[in-house]
């Protein structure tokens, strides 16, 4: 799969790698990375001393190796160390349509809505992306499903592109929803399986969200949360009142 505005997504491979990484990042097998990570010595989480600074793990979820991502994870990879531009592995597999991929890293405690750093992706808003936001640009809607029911924040996705592109159809400030109908709609397309009834549904329960979470303005109602706190304040801690015990 590729990635939209900004070419696919892909690693630039180069400079001293572990045996790990290097070993993920080419053909080796199942049983030959487990072999590999049974001798004494070879950590985990050892990254590329070059380019992206890329672990096993981000190899991975971008090539959809699911056995070989479930033992790195089994072995004690971190499912959300970054590379030096900012990327995590859920990034890798969302904006490459890898969908259980997403699942396994979610179920592992990837960060859902960890934002990558302003790119040049022109379809990005100005403070940088998420997974979310990439599969939606990609039309990976499966993966847009299991982000969604991981509470992902439906918000990115009123925030504006940042545009900048003569590249693609897309101009700064437009709306995301928007501007990737418009791509959808170019010819020829680079999107594959664009769904518009799923996307306005999407957008609607976006604004949903939104105003849902919008701070009350009135400034005169005590949200029921606070006044069961400040009720059950010498009962119990702080942690207690967010679910957090011993």
């Amino acid at each position: 799969g590729g990635g939209v505005g900004g070419g696919e997504v892909g690693l630039v491979r180069r400079g001293e790698r572990p045996p790990l990484v290097e070993m993920v990042g080419g053909s080796a097998s199942l049983e030959e990375v487990r072999a590999l990570l049974d001798q004494e010595g070879t950590d985990v989480n050892a990254c590329d001393s070059a380019g992206e600074r890329y672990a096993a793990i981000h190899y991975a979820a971008w090539d959809g190796k699911m056995e070989i991502l479930r033992l790195l994870i089994d072995r004690g990879a971190e499912v959300s160390i970054m590379g030096s531009d900012g990327w995590q592995s859920i990034h890798l597999a969302a904006g490459n349509g890898h969908t259980k991929e997403v699942e396994v890293l979610l179920l592992a405690g990837a960060e859902v809505d960890r934002r990558l750093p302003p790119a040049e992706n022109p379809y990005d808003p100005v403070d940088g992306t998420t997974a979310l936001r990439t599969a939606v640009l990609n039309s990976h809607w499966e993966i847009v499903d299991l982000l969604e029911a991981a509470e992902a924040d439906l918000g990115i996705l009123l925030e504006p592109c940042s545009g900048g592109s003569a590249d693609f159809p897309v101009q700064e400030g437009q709306d995301f929803c928007e501007a990737i109908t418009a791509l959808a709609q170019s010819d020829p397309s680079p999107v594959r399986g664009f769904d518009p009834a799923r996307l306005e549904a999407l957008q609607s329960r976006a604004v949903s969200q939104a105003s849902s979470n919008a701070p009350a303005t009135d400034g005169l109602d005590v949200p029921v949360e606070v006044e069961v706190a400040a009720e059950e304040e010498e009962e119990g801690s702080v942690f207690e009142l967010f679910g957090i015990t011993d």
